[in-house]
């Protein structure tokens, strides 16, 4: 069995019925035939099953304006999540091929609730998904995970999806608990072992392991009731905003307790934000390490939220050339969350002003491991290349090496 990270939808005329549903009044094959709708309809899944998806929208589209179709526009963002999704990467994907597809299916949810047009809710949940996680909309994207992996409870990469966009939120226990569903399902289908590999060897899914919860449920092989299995599909938008709900707890919310709110703590962090997109490195610097201070004191924020504080505590040091005191917080981003690419090239950048040539090299190849996209590795190769502070890198023969075998992995993938 093979298991894909974001597979397209394939032929797509099991996803929905093109013929009118049972309430509708009965009318000849004859005069079915010849609507105008019916026969772009049509015509627009043969464009789709082709993957000439900009010949399906355009007839999608047409058959949208023609009527209040709710299958016209179910297909219509079908095609654009088609369109917008060959990378397979939402963090990369065309955001306006997520917002018109979330926006058509928003429309044909408000004429067909209940889904009666579609034959396939996982697969329609699915791409729901991966346009909510496109547009940032991480809550939205997490319920519709939820509501595809009840839709096909046999299926182990689906709650595995909604354990990472959990994890990306700051919820470690909803993630540790989808993650327990995806192994529990992949151990009935004998890919258990296939899911492990998979969560430890794909960036975009290891960052999860920096959550104790979520590293304790792969520490811990033993079964855990599948809850998604159980859970309804949702069907209407209003429901999907409000979807992240409490569940009973599972063992893997007895592991750690939630942390207590320190809301000093987080302001501290907003600050530093703040100041840090201002470029007013000092003051961020000083208010990050307020935030960590608070911190310390009472446990708040999480391991995403830590490795984020020194990230930019380092980076700003950095930034007004303190190479040397950029490397400690540089080295706790990396402690918080080992697959950080962006602490890794500024941990090089300090390593190299510092005269720490080798130890930058090191940053360096750390970095391009732990790029999470095609995107993000090519762009950390050009300012490998082209940065003022990695010259001296440059010259030692390890980088050259470095680089080859990185460029000729970016064009395998």
């Amino acid at each position: 069995m093979k298991l894909t990270f974001l597979t397209t939808a394939g032929l797509v005329a099991s996803l929905l019925t093109i013929t009118p549903p049972a309430t509708a009044a009965p009318r000849s094959r004859k005069t079915a035939d010849r609507s105008p709708v019916v026969a772009l309809l049509k015509k627009g899944l043969a464009d789709l099953n082709r993957r000439d998806f900009d010949a399906a929208i355009l007839k999608f589209t047409k058959a949208t304006r023609l009527s209040s179709n709710c299958r016209a526009l179910f297909l219509l963002g079908l095609a654009h999540y088609e369109r917008g999704s060959q990378g397979g990467d939402p963090d990369t994907a065309d955001k306006n091929e997520a917002q018109a597809a979330a926006g058509a299916y928003a429309k044909a949810m408000s004429l067909d609730p209940g889904l009666k047009a579609i034959t396939d809710p996982a697969r329609f949940y699915k791409s729901l998904a991966w346009s909510y996680e496109v547009l940032r909309h991480y809550d939205k994207a997490a319920a519709a995970y939820e509501s595809a992996a009840a839709a096909a409870p046999q299926n182990p990469m689906l709650p595995l999806q909604a354990a990472r966009v959990y994890s990306r939120m700051g919820e470690p226990v909803k993630a540790a608990q989808s993650l327990a569903a995806s192994l529990s399902r992949a151990r009935r289908i004998k890919q258990e072992s296939l899911i492990l590999q998979t969560v430890r060897s794909n960036p975009r899914l290891s960052a999860m392991l920096a959550y104790p919860d979520v590293a304790a449920v792969l520490a811990d092989p033993t079964p855990v009731k599948d809850t998604l299995a159980q859970a309804a599909p949702l069907s209407r938008s209003e429901e999907l905003r409000d979807a992240v709900s409490d569940r009973d707890p599972t063992r893997a919310q007895k592991l750690t307790a939630a942390p207590r709110p320190n809301p000093a703590a987080i302001d501290a962090l907003a600050a530093g934000d703040d100041n840090f997109n201002f470029r007013q490195y000092r003051t961020a610097i000083k208010a990050y390490g307020e935030a960590a201070r608070l911190d310390a004191k009472i446990k708040t924020l999480s391991p995403v939220q830590h490795t984020i504080l020194y990230e930019r505590m380092g980076t700003s040091y950095n930034h007004l050339g303190l190479a040397e005191e950029a490397v400690l917080p540089l080295q706790r981003a990396l402690q918080a969350m080992p697959n950080n690419a962006a602490a890794h090239y500024q941990l090089a950048l300090a390593y190299s002003v510092s005269g720490r040539f080798t130890e930058s090299l090191r940053a360096l190849a750390g970095t391009f491991e732990s790029t999470p996209s095609k995107s993000e590795l090519r762009k950390y190769l050009l300012l490998a290349k082209s940065d003022s502070e990695l010259e001296p890198v440059r010259d030692l023969s390890g980088f050259a090496i470095l680089l080859d075998r990185y460029e000729e992995q970016l064009t395998r993938r």
